[in-house]
């Protein structure tokens, strides 16, 4: 066998064994997540809502380091957090800290988000370790099979904080976290993650008082992305802001927006293909 057929050969073979590209998360969750019935409006096969898909694609990445999210409620960020913690647990494992407002919101992410989550999902059915596992494993400490570890903590509780240390930092509804006499909770938060130089740091929250919202000041300091949708009317994409919607006195559920662009007034029944195609 000459040499140029066997370097062919060996070409031939590493072109197998090159990893796929990485997904983006909302590629992943896409194709793995499957929502309970018993906790969601619409159980089954996820799909990402247009709004999400950035988001949930900075928050998968390598970079950038921070990700900071103004939000509304009830918009599933904390559902793409609870993504981003089962794709790490199922394909890149590492060590992720969560940090919420009180012990409650803690024990609430374990029962009514995360385990429900994994038990629904095939992909991810099985990962958490059961058991104590030697006391390293509780309601808001679970280890994953692979080798991945989820921390929940409450900000509450500063001094809990200097004990761990996490790859991956999420923390939710940070303007409902106070400071204590033992300090920032999540300064002290992200000082667990220093020995890493690859570290992930992910902010969200809905925002309280401007002048003193912890996630605006965070987001003043991204690069501020905002999510648009276009105009039916003159297709100029805009932000929807409250001041556009307006409503006939005593009949809210006949509210309309208008666009700011060339005043024309939107429909709500053509929300939904606004919002697919919204950037």
């Amino acid at each position: 066998m000459n040499q140029t057929k066997i370097e062919r050969i060996v070409a031939g073979l590493m072109e197998h064994w090159v990893p796929p590209p990485p997904l983006k998360l909302d590629q992943w969750a896409d194709e793995n997540i499957v929502l309970p019935e018993t906790q969601n409006a619409r159980p089954g096969h996820y799909r990402t809502w247009p709004y999400l898909r950035e988001p949930l694609d900075s928050i998968g990445a390598k970079t950038p380091e921070y990700v900071s999210i103004i939000k509304p409620s009830r918009v599933g960020f904390t559902k793409g957090l609870m993504i981003a913690v089962a794709a790490i647990a199922a394909a890149d494992p590492c060590s992720i800290g969560l940090l919420v407002p009180v012990d409650e919101d803690a024990r609430d992410y374990v029962v009514d988000e995360l385990e429900p989550l994994f038990a629904a999902t095939p992909a991810l059915r099985g990962l958490i370790v059961s058991g104590r596992l030697t006391g390293r494993n509780t309601l808001t400490r679970k280890t994953f099979k692979t080798g991945a570890t989820l921390k929940i903590l409450s900000a509450r509780a500063p001094r809990r904080l200097r004990r761990h240390d996490f790859k991956v930092l999420y923390c939710d509804e940070i303007d409902a976290m106070e400071i204590t006499a033992e300090g920032d909770p999540i300064i002290i938060a992200e000082k667990r993650t220093f020995a890493h130089a690859d570290r992930k740091i992910v902010r969200g929250s809905t925002p309280t008082e401007e002048d003193v919202s912890l996630i605006q000041r965070a987001f003043a300091e991204s690069d501020q992305r905002i999510f648009e949708i276009p105009c039916p009317h003159c297709r100029e994409f805009f932000e929807l802001l409250w001041e556009m919607i307006q409503w006939p006195a005593g009949e809210p559920e006949k509210a309309t927006a208008f666009c700011p662009r060339c005043g024309a007034e939107i429909e709500e029944k053509v929300k939904p293909e606004l919002v697919e195609h919204g950037r």
